[in-house]
């Protein structure tokens, strides 16, 4: 749990903030500039609203692990630019909307839950 850091400690690589009662939505710009960033775990939270289109801006993520806030809006159109992500857990939100079909452009992707 916390924050990893790149070896040389200069670049942020993973955030697991997983089950800290974070609440309330995540802030744009808040993580579009942690451009080393390979693993998001924000999952048993209650963080709410859209998703920020910034994360959008993470070309090294990996997983994105979404699990059991109460995130809402449809998924960014944007979303299958993550050309590295292997890991997608959206479930149990209140995303509106259908999966994307753009997804499947996510070549790298071999787990995607978006249940509930």
């Amino acid at each position: 749990m916390g924050v990893t850091c790149s070896p040389d400690g200069a670049r942020v690589v993973a955030l697991h903030l997983p089950g800290l009662g974070l609440s309330g939505a995540v802030q744009p710009g808040a993580l579009g500039r942690l451009t080393a960033l390979q693993l998001l775990s924000l999952r048993f939270n209650n963080l709410s609203g859209p998703l920020p289109t910034d994360l959008l801006h993470l070309p090294a993520l990996a997983g994105l692990h979404l699990h059991r806030n109460t995130f809402s809006d449809a998924l960014p159109a944007g979303l299958p630019r993550f050309a590295a992500l292997q890991v997608l857990d959206l479930s149990s939100n209140g995303f509106g909307g259908g999966i994307p079909d753009a997804l499947a452009n996510l070549t790298r992707l071999v787990t995607l839950d978006a249940a509930g």
